[in-house]
C-alpha cells in the first residue's frame, strides 16, 4: 500500500460486540492506513494493526467479566447487582464497578513489542477518551504515530476509552497536547465513531463499523416496563449519535475539494442479542463471531455513501 493509498478504518464502540468487526476483519483481509477508535473499537483496532486478530479473537470469545472488572456491577447472570451497587455507593465510590484487571488483559495481548510493530508499520492507530475535567468535556486523542506517546500511556488511554462510566471507573491518563494528567471516561458517551476525526485526518476512503443493528421506525411494541423503556431509550439514543455522525460527515466531506473521490462504507451489526453490551457473556460473543464471518449477512447491513 503506497502513501497515496489512504485507507481509514472507524471502530464502534459496544463492548462484547466488537468481536463482530473482528470476526469481519479476519474475513475480509482489507488493510488500513489509519483506524481510529472509542472503547471495544480501539481494543480490537490495535490488535488488527499488530498482526494479532486471531488472538483477539480468542480473547473476546473466551470473555468473563471476571476477567475485566476489579469490581463488577454484575452478577454471574449479567443482571446488576444490587447489594454490591448499594455498597459502593455507602462507600462514597465515583463508580458501580472498576475495570482494573482490563488493563493487565491489555497488556497481556497488546505488548511493548506489538506497539512497536505497529508504529513501524507506520499506520496510525489513535485511541479517543473524553476528559471530563475540563468544562468542555473534549474528546482527546493518543496516537502510535504522533511521535510523544509511549506504550504506557497508550495502554492507559485504551483502559479510559473502556471506562464506561458509570460502570468503569475514571481513569488517570497523562495527556502531552497539555502536559497534565487529567481524568477521562469513554469515548462512546458522546463520540461512539470517530468518523469526523478521520476525515479532518484527510481521509478519503473510510469504513466504519456500527455495533448497533439499524432500528426501523416503529419497529417496538408497546413498552413492557420500566427496565424495558429505559433500555429503549437507550438504544434510540445511540442510533441518532450514529445517524448524526454519519450525517454531519456526509455534509463535512460535500463541501471539500475532493468531494467526489470520497467513500464512506458503513457496516451495522445485523442483530443485538442482548441490551447489554457490557456483559461479557462468552455464548454471545461467539455468535457475534459467526455474524461476522459470514460475509453474505455483512453484505445486506453495509451501506455506502
Amino acid at each position: 500500500m503506497t502513501k497515496r493509498q489512504k485507507k481509514g478504518l472507524v471502530l464502534s464502540g459496544g463492548g462484547k460486540r466488537g468481536v463482530f468487526q473482528l470476526a469481519h476483519l479476519d474475513e475480509t483481509k482489507h488493510q488500513y492506513t489509519h483506524i481510529n477508535g472509542v472503547s471495544t473499537g480501539i481494543l480490537a483496532g490495535a490488535m488488527f494493526a499488530a498482526g494479532k486478530t486471531s488472538q483477539a479473537i480468542d480473547v473476546y470469545t473466551e470473555m468473563a467479566n471476571a476477567k475485566i472488572y476489579s469490581h463488577s456491577p454484575l452478577t454471574r447472570k449479567g443482571t446488576f447487582s444490587i447489594p454490591n451497587i448499594i455498597f459502593r455507593l455507602l462507600r462514597g465510590k465515583t463508580s458501580l464497578g472498576e475495570l482494573h484487571r482490563l488493563e493487565e488483559l491489555i497488556r497481556d495481548n497488546f505488548t511493548l513489542q506489538d506497539f512497536g510493530r505497529v508504529q513501524d508499520s507506520g499506520i496510525d492507530v489513535r485511541v479517543y477518551a473524553h476528559c471530563i475535567q475540563r468544562k468542555d468535556f473534549p474528546l482527546h486523542s493518543w496516537s502510535t504515530q504522533d511521535g510523544y506517546t509511549d506504550y504506557k500511556t497508550f495502554v492507559k488511554a485504551m483502559v479510559a476509552s473502556c471506562c464506561f462510566y458509570p460502570l468503569g471507573h475514571v481513569a488517570d491518563v497523562y495527556y502531552p497536547g497539555l502536559g497534565k494528567t487529567y481524568q477521562y471516561v469513554d469515548g462512546g458517551h458522546a463520540d461512539s465513531i470517530t468518523i469526523n476525526q478521520m476525515l479532518r485526518q484527510g481521509i478519503q476512503d473510510i469504513t466504519v463499523y456500527i455495533l448497533q443493528e439499524r432500528i426501523p421506525y416503529g419497529a417496538f411494541p408497546d413498552v413492557k416496563n420500566l427496565v424495558d423503556g429505559v433500555g429503549r431509550v437507550a438504544r434510540g439514543m445511540r442510533q441518532y449519535q450514529y445517524w448524526n455522525k454519519l450525517h454531519e460527515a456526509c455534509e463535512l466531506a460535500a463541501h471539500g475539494t475532493h468531494a467526489d473521490q470520497l467513500t464512506i462504507r458503513a457496516i451495522y451489526l445485523p442483530q443485538e442479542l442482548s441490551n447489554n453490551a457490557m456483559d461479557f457473556n462468552a455464548a454471545h460473543a461467539q455468535q457475534y463471531e459467526r455474524m461476522g464471518r459470514d460475509l453474505e449477512l455483512v453484505g445486506r447491513h453495509t451501506h455506502v455513501y
